[in-house]
Formats: C-alpha cells, structure tokens, sequence
C-alpha cells in the first residue's frame, strides 16, 4: 500500500448511498443497511481506523442519513461528515482539498466495486493490517476476519490449502472417479481402503516392522534421501477423500448437510459464509 496520509494512521472514507446502505440513489425511499456493513465498520473502527463518511448529501438529506446512522447506532463510528481530518487538514494548511484526505474510499461508484463488506474487510485486512495479528498471507476465508488467530486452526488453513491443491492436481488426472461407483461401493469403499491401509502401517510401527514418522524424518534430515514411504500419504488421501464426502453430502442431501450446518457452526461464523 502507499504511504499512509498520516504516518501510523489508517483513514477510511465512506459513502452513504449504495455503500452503506442498499439504495444507490438518494431518494424517498426507507435506507436499509448493507448486509454485514456494520459489523465490519465497527471492527476496523475497533482496531484503530479513523472513518469519514463522505457523501454527496446535503442539507435535510444529510439530516436523513445521520439520523439514519444513529439509528443503526453507527454515527459514533465516524470521526467527521464531510470534512478533513484534523490532521489532514493541519498536513495541507492552507492548501486545503475539497476531496477529503483518506487511504481507501469507498464507494459503490468505484470502477468495478461491488459492495460486499466482508470481501472489503478481507481486502483491508490483506493490503493494511500486519498480516501477522489476524490474517496471513493465505487468508482466504470470510469468516476469519475480525476474529482471534488460534493456532491449530492457523495450521490448519495450510493444510487445506494443500491438500485442496493436491486434489485438483488428482481431478485432473482422474475425473471424479472417487464416486464413480456412488456412496457406498465408491466413497466409502475408498475410505475404508485409506484407513485400512493407516491401520496397518500404524501397527507395523508398533511392531517394529516398520520405521515411525519420527524415524523417518531423522534419516531424511540426516542423508537428504526420501527414506521410504511413510502414512503421510495415506493420511493426506484420506483427509481428502472425506472432504470430498462432505461435498456430495452437501451435493446430494441438501437438507441434511445444511442441518447439520446450522447444528454444528456457531451462528457468529455461519453468518459470514456464503453457502
């Protein structure tokens, strides 16, 4: 990103109609908030960014919207209406802009912007904030913004991001052969097959027929030569081969996968996921 307007501050510049609310024009009709808007401006306002809303109203339709905003109980949320922030203003004095200052406007007018304020808020938090504190370098899903790394599940996101990418490499290759004999003689049968398969290498480690995983990365570390196969594939084939269950679950018993949805996601995630 561009050097900030002011250093070690983050400004936002906001528009009214079609931005935070649905309606791109002014009219009479009722303002409804944009989906997740809120939320979204809260979290950046929380984590130290300085808002200006920055709309062409004026007069009594500015009235509306800042009525409408204490409403929604958002007009906290901004520094200034229009206006220069003060460090800004004291920055340029007496040279003065009549576009207030900012680092990122928006702005359903902007060339190609849809306004989706989750997928704004991942772009913020991508390009501004230290990638370090909530999201990383392979952040890629919605749920995650506003929300406390945990380290688990910061592995995890790894993980998924390889075996997904090991999985298309096998669709390629293969189709959708992993169902081709439908759920029961194709799915699970691959399942069973994967597990079966860890069950033995598993219990040949016990035995001592076979070198475990610490061994086995000891007399890689130490030669530089692959030591022979180990359960990381039959691991990684399985993990994917039940994640690919899960999508014909969610393929061929809709209401199914989305009970189970419902039953097992916190509300406060699901409401960030576009099923």
């Amino acid at each position: 990103m561009t050097k900030s307007m002011i250093e070690g501050e983050l400004i936002i510049a906001v528009d009214f109609d079609g931005t935070i609310t649905t309606n791109p024009d002014i009219s009479d009709e009722p303002l409804e908030l944009q989906p997740n808007c809120k939320k979204v401006l809260t979290r950046l306002y929380e984590r130290g960014a300085r808002l200006i809303l920055w709309t062409c109203r004026t007069g009594n339709t500015l009235l509306d919207a800042i009525d409408f905003l204490n409403k929604m109980g958002m007009c906290s949320l901004f520094e200034t209406i229009n206006e220069q922030i003060p460090e800004v203003r004291e920055k340029y004095y007496p040279d003065e802009a009549n576009k207030v200052g900012a680092d990122i406007y928006i702005d359903d007018k902007n060339l190609g912007t849809k306004i989706d304020w989750l997928d704004i808020e991942r772009q913020i938090y991508s390009k501004v904030f230290d990638k370090s504190e909530n999201l990383s370098d392979n952040y890629n899903f919605q749920w995650q913004a506003g929300e406390e790394p945990r380290t688990d599940n910061t592995k995890l996101i790894k993980i998924m991001e390889l075996l997904s990418a090991l999985q298309y490499h096998k669709e390629g290759d293969y189709g959708s052969s992993w169902k081709g004999k439908g759920e029961y003689r194709g799915i699970m049968a691959n399942i069973d097959r994967k597990y079966d398969r860890l069950d033995i290498m598993t219990q040949q480690e016990i035995n001592g027929e076979r070198k475990n995983l610490g061994q086995l990365d000891r007399a890689l570390s130490d030669s530089g030569v692959h030591p022979g196969e180990s359960k990381v594939d039959a691991i990684a084939d399985l993990a994917n081969y039940c994640l690919l269950y899960m999508t014909y679950i969610m393929d061929e018993y809709p209401n199914l996968f989305n009970e189970w949805v419902q039953t097992n996601v916190p509300a406060y995630l699901r409401e960030k996921i576009s099923l």
